[in-house]
């Protein structure tokens, strides 16, 4: 888990991408769900910008036309979407499920 803590606030500039990649031990890739953002003020991300991970602002956040996240946003007073914006939620794969048992065998007949 990375937690990045930002004092004041954060402004994403036009056309930036914030993005996660893998660090080339063959662990795979951070799921954004355990990156958090924790910004102290507002967050704005300007047009075509986007971001990976968790934010928790403190007033409120604005992403506007064409930006994306990938992740989720949290902020106490507001979260503002301009046109075309992208929120896709980030969710770490489950395990698969165990195998089914067998069914059971089939009951003896009744006796006469």
């Amino acid at each position: 888990v990375f937690i990045f803590q930002i004092a004041g606030a954060l402004l994403v500039e036009s056309g930036a991408k914030v993005l996660l990649v893998a660090d080339g031990t063959g662990r795979g890739m951070p799921w954004p769900a355990n990156i958090i953002w924790q910004v102290n003020s507002y967050a704005t991300f300007k047009p075509n910008t986007h971001l990976e991970g968790v934010l928790l602002v403190k007033t409120y956040c604005v992403f506007n036309a064409g930006s994306s996240l990938t992740g989720q946003v949290l902020s106490q007073t507001a979260v503002t979407l301009g046109s075309g914006v992208t929120v896709t939620e980030s969710t770490v794969p489950l395990p698969p499920s165990p195998p089914s048992p067998p069914p059971s065998p089939p009951s003896p007949p009744p006796s006469p």
